[in-house]
Order: C-alpha cells, then structure tokens, then sequence
C-alpha cells in the first residue's frame, strides 16, 4: 500500500474472498494501521479466524450475495471445498466482477454475477486458478466466457503464465496487476 501510495486509514470496507493466507494473512497488519473498517468475510470461515479479526473491528459474515455499498455487491458463497466469494461493480462501462482465486470456477463465478444483477459482465479481473489447467482447459474456459458476454478479461495472482501467453494478442486482454490503474477499456 505504501508502494502504491494507498493510506490504510482512508479505507473503509475490507472484503476477503477466502481463507488462504495470500488472501487474509495481511489483514492482522492492516488492523495494526486501520481498525476502524469493517471486514466482510464469508460465514464459513473458520471461527478463530472470525474471533480474531472481531476483537479488532467490525465483522459482517456474508453467505448470500450482500450488498456493500452502492455499487458494490458480492456473489455470496460459492464452492463448497474452498468457499469463496467475489465482488461485483456496477461501473460507467458495466458490471465488472473482482475475483479471489475462483475455486469455484469463474465461468460458474460469471453465471452467479449475470444472475445476481440481471446483466451481462463488461470485465472479469483477479485470479481465475488456471495456473495448473491445460492450453486446452484454458481456452475452454475463455471461449466459455465470451459466449456468456464478458467483454474483456484480466486474470491475476494464480491464473498462471500461459493464460497470460494465450490472451496476449488477444483484444480482449487487458494486462493487469497490483497498483496498476485501468483508466479507460473498450
């Protein structure tokens, strides 16, 4: 955040997508300099965890889709082996889905969002789990979410190096990263 130049304290809403420590193993940090947000975090995470985190700041447990603020709003819990939730932006563009790593899959992550607020999805970004798939399971999944509408794509953290090698000549591709801002698509 430092980096970034991002002051922790102007954060208001923290929302985690699972329990992996690449996704939650900051927060007790981010407490350290912020403890007046509230953590949005799925009811399935583990009760130490929750108890660790509510001695601190203020824990909303989320199973359904929730609303967070006004244009923003998560899938709700999805998966049962590695329940995660991720988030939904109704932007200028369209609605722009965020995910953790999606375990559950991000096609069926799409579906849940197309679902949940009626609509097609301008732009998937975050980590979509592909960093062991196939080129063959790979372009199955990106064909599988250009039928469904999503507009642009820009897989993150534990998609992998060959997603990104498939998309990169892709029109549809948007490189991202942390700290990178994306100012304009389309």
């Amino acid at each position: 955040m430092e980096k970034i130049g991002v002051n922790p304290s102007s954060i208001d809403i923290v929302v985690l997508s699972h329990e992996h420590n690449d996704h939650i193993g900051g927060i007790e940090k981010f407490l350290d300099k912020n403890s007046k947000v509230k953590v949005y975090l799925l009811r399935s995470f583990s009760k130490e965890f929750k108890n660790k985190i509510a001695e601190r700041t203020s824990v909303i447990e989320a199973e359904d889709s929730t609303q967070i603020c006004q244009s923003v709003l998560t899938t709700g819990k999805m998966g049962e082996k590695i329940p995660e939730q991720s988030l939904i932006l109704k932007t200028k563009n369209g609605f722009t889905v965020v995910t953790g790593c999606a375990h559950p899959g991000v096609v069926k992550i799409i579906n849940k969002a197309r679902e949940i607020v009626k609509n097609d999805i301008f732009f998937c970004i975050g980590g979509w789990h592909t960093h062991r798939k196939t080129e063959d399971e790979i372009n199955s999944i990106i064909s599988g979410l250009k039928r469904i509408g999503v507009k642009f794509f820009g897989p993150t953290h534990c998609s992998g190096s060959l997603i990104r090698r498939i998309l990169k000549n892709d029109s549809d591709y948007i490189n991202v990263g942390v700290g990178k801002i994306i100012e304009k698509i389309g």
